[in-house]
């Protein structure tokens, strides 16, 4: 009686005849539903790429919250502390324009931990937005907001002008990686890549987010603006 086979032969077995069917450019019938859409004569490769810009600017988001008995009480303590980092603000020159305010709410606050929803008091709550240019003097901004009452820094989105070069620069090195990796795939199955058939991109790199909320001569140096693309591709594979 002749040996059974083992199963990891048998599924070699089945891998290499896919792998000589592709490279034939014969279809593989018997894969028609594990590989939907597979085509052995078209190669499908995918690649990355990244490309630096230099910041030239900061946006910020800089928070007041205030926590008291009542809620008007909590909104009124809120507004003057607002005021108050508008007015620090205002001494570096930003206008009020400048520094929209993109959140407001007050809250009820409850005490849970007796198990009940017993009403302690009410939070009130501000963001403003701050565009900041001058680069060199982003520490010292934050620092004269969080004197002047500011107690949240959810954020710092550094951002540059040249981002849309700079992700031309990265598509061009992920279409670099994809067709290079589609011309190995294709001389390890025994041919060669032909013309290019469908070319698309998807995802993308953005500003560098980092958070802040330590007061007294805050340091921040600006990192450069990652940016990345990722392209999928597909070529004729054209057996030798």
């Amino acid at each position: 009686m002749s040996e059974r086979p083992q199963p990891h032969t048998r599924r070699l077995t089945r891998i290499q005849t896919v792998l000589i069917l592709a490279a034939t450019g014969v279809p593989a019938a018997g894969f028609a539903q594990v590989m939907p859409g597979y085509d052995p004569s078209q190669i499908t490769a995918a690649g990355t790429g990244e490309a630096h810009a230099s910041p030239d600017r900061a946006v910020i988001q800089v928070g007041v919250a205030v926590e008291d008995t009542s809620a008007s009480a909590a909104a009124s303590a809120n507004a003057a502390l607002v005021a108050a980092v508008m007015d620090a603000l205002t001494g570096f020159g930003f206008s009020a324009e400048s520094l929209p305010m993109i959140a407001y709410g007050v809250t009820p606050i409850y005490d849970r931990a007796t198990g009940t929803r017993t009403l302690t008091g009410y939070n009130a709550h501000a963001s403003i937005r701050i565009t900041v240019h001058e680069l060199n003097r982003l520490g010292e901004i934050l620092d004269a907001a969080l004197a002047a009452g500011a107690n949240d820094v959810p954020y710092i989105r550094f951002e540059a002008s040249d981002e849309p070069v700079a992700r031309r620069r990265a598509l061009m090195e992920a279409v670099a990686h994809a067709r290079a990796d589609a011309a190995v795939l294709a001389e390890a199955a025994g041919g060669r890549l032909g013309k290019l058939i469908e070319l698309s991109t998807g995802g993308g790199g953005g500003p560098v987010m980092m958070r802040a909320a330590r007061t007294g001569e805050l340091t921040i140096t600006p990192p450069d603006v990652v940016i990345r693309a990722s392209v999928t591709g597909r070529w004729e594979f054209l057996p030798n």
